[in-house]
């Protein structure tokens, strides 16, 4: 009798988890498909279906790798989870009905159905289109930055040349002023001594004209 309640208890509690599952794997914000061990799709979440755009009666028994934009990165997925039973963090891109790529990062675990023994590949499949084109956006400012700063570095080293040519040029000016000024001084000291006595030689004629 203990033994029979047991087996109820066991049963009972069974059926909650799967139930538990049941109601994790439709209202997952995590994108969740269900595969065999050679990528058939077995089962999707909505998350699933809005992340590939197309219903679930779509994609049950097609290949996940339909659904890749590189197809031989399954085969990479299905080496790494047959060796290690878990796939950690595989990027990839995924592509859509209209040929829009999504970069998305796959996290797998395969799972053996107690009843039937049968082997599944659970993929939980995260889009990170928004953080790649985020990358590639930032790298692109860097980028553009690099050069700006090239271009920055180029005009400064310009402006640096001809300030110092100015700074030249200010230089040969003030000696240039400098012998113009000795010049006249000279100029003007050699004249004084004739100019002086013509002056008076003048005042003598105007004062004694006749």
């Amino acid at each position: 009798m203990i033994n029979f309640e047991v087996d109820i208890i066991r049963i009972n509690l069974r059926n909650n988890l799967l139930n538990y599952g049941e109601i994790l794997f439709e209202n997952s914000l995590e994108s969740i498909i269900i595969t065999d061990i050679y990528g058939v799709i077995k089962d999707v979440n909505p998350q699933g279906e809005q992340l590939l755009k197309r219903k679930k009666i779509d994609l049950v028994n097609s290949n996940f790798s339909n659904y890749l934009q590189r197809r031989e990165d399954m085969q990479a997925i299905l080496s790494q989870i047959s060796e290690h039973s878990i796939l950690k963090k595989f990027h990839t891109e995924l592509k859509q009905k209209h040929s829009t790529q999504f970069h998305i990062v796959i996290n797998a675990t395969l799972y053996q159905e107690p009843n039937s023994g049968v082997t599944f590949m659970i993929l939980f499949i995260e889009d990170i289109t928004a953080q790649k084109l985020y990358e590639i956006e930032l790298i692109s400012t860097i980028e553009s930055l690099k050069i700006s700063r090239e271009i920055a570095e180029e005009y400064s080293s310009n402006v640096i040349e001809l300030m110092e040519k100015i700074e030249n040029s200010q230089i040969e000016l003030r000696e240039l002023n400098a012998s113009k000024d000795k010049f006249f001084s000279i100029i003007a000291h050699d004249l004084k001594g004739p100019l002086s006595g013509t002056t008076a030689l003048l005042d003598l004629v105007l004062k004694d004209l006749d």
